[in-house]
């Protein structure tokens, strides 16, 4: 049985889950929408709530979709291929104008990890792929094979805040000079030979370089960017956008975003605003983690953080 069929088998754990429920604070009657499905964890837990209310999914992984199809058949849920980021579009499309509440959890999925062949973990040999939509053309072995080494250095420095980026772009160079790199293996080997090291202990060093090249195949930045662009202004009032983020590139774009929408006066504080800004958003509480419960049964929780905005005027 191959690595996805196991992973297809295993069910899937959604982080923060009871978090994600209350600070979207779901209604029965509800318009919900998961823009990222995974394998429904969270769309399940909104969707066993709804009576008659609906929620839409979105996922790029064809292979989400087909999960979809096998287990969310229809009625008050539907499923559909798209980037998170095409969010108004893809909710119009579905007859949704507004919502009252709307998800993204920017992580990869656990299948996709779990599956070896699609290539998005150092931890284990796979083909150097990282593609979310395997339709898509740029893949993780055309970027260390073909990218020059200042653009490398770049990409690893601005996603992957690696501060060895110069000498793994330099190793990456040299090592293609020969042959080649293939393997999510050879690439995860190199980079942890290029590290010093004494910078070994706490992380494995191919972590962030990873993170940084998923980020290229998959343009997750300007993704996100677009999404949090969009989303808030399909909130119905009183609607709630919750978004998940695993790391600090990801929670900084988030909080910077939110602060924006709930603050944006760029007036002195104590003066008049005079800047024409109008608040229709607020912040809801402070940024949530995983609790020690959560911890044990589902590591993979550990630097997930959420965040809620809420929409108060329209």
């Amino acid at each position: 049985m191959s690595d996805n069929a196991h992973a297809e088998e295993r069910p899937h754990v959604p982080v923060l889950p009871d978090e994600v429920i209350s600070g979207l604070a779901v209604k029965p009657g509800g318009t919900y929408i998961d823009s990222t499905f995974g394998r429904g964890g969270h769309f399940s837990q909104i969707a066993k709530r709804l009576t008659d209310g609906r929620i839409l999914g979105i996922d790029r992984d064809r292979e989400a979709i087909e999960y979809a199809k096998r287990h969310f058949p229809g009625g008050n849920t539907r499923v559909v291929h798209g980037r998170f980021s095409q969010i108004a579009e893809l909710a119009a499309e579905n007859g949704i104008s507004c919502a009252d509440g709307i998800l993204l959890d920017a992580g990869v999925s656990s299948p996709q990890f779990d599956d070896s062949s699609r290539g998005f973990t150092f931890r284990t040999s796979g083909t150097l792929d990282m593609r979310m939509d395997t339709a898509d053309s740029l893949t993780a072995k055309e970027i260390v094979n073909t990218y020059s080494k200042e653009r490398l250095v770049a990409i690893f420095r601005d996603y992957g805040e690696e501060r060895f980026a110069v000498r793994i772009a330099d190793a990456i160079i040299r090592r293609r000079e020969r042959a080649e790199l293939e393997t999510t293996e050879e690439l995860s080997e190199l980079i942890k030979a290029a590290y010093p090291a004494k910078f070994r202990r706490d992380k494995h060093p191919a972590k962030k370089v990873f993170m940084a090249i998923r980020y290229e195949v998959n343009s997750e930045v300007q993704e996100l960017t677009k999404f949090l662009e969009t989303a808030p202004g399909l909130l119905k009032k009183g609607g709630r956008l919750a978004v998940i983020s695993f790391n600090s590139i990801e929670d900084r774009l988030v909080k910077t975003s939110y602060s924006r929408l709930a603050d944006g006066c760029v007036c002195p504080k104590n003066r008049p605003c005079v800047c024409g800004f109008v608040q229709k958003y607020r912040t809801v509480g402070k940024v949530i983690t995983a609790g020690r419960d959560e911890l044990l049964q589902n590591p993979r929780s550990a630097p997930a953080k959420l965040r809620i905005l809420e929409r108060i005027a329209d």
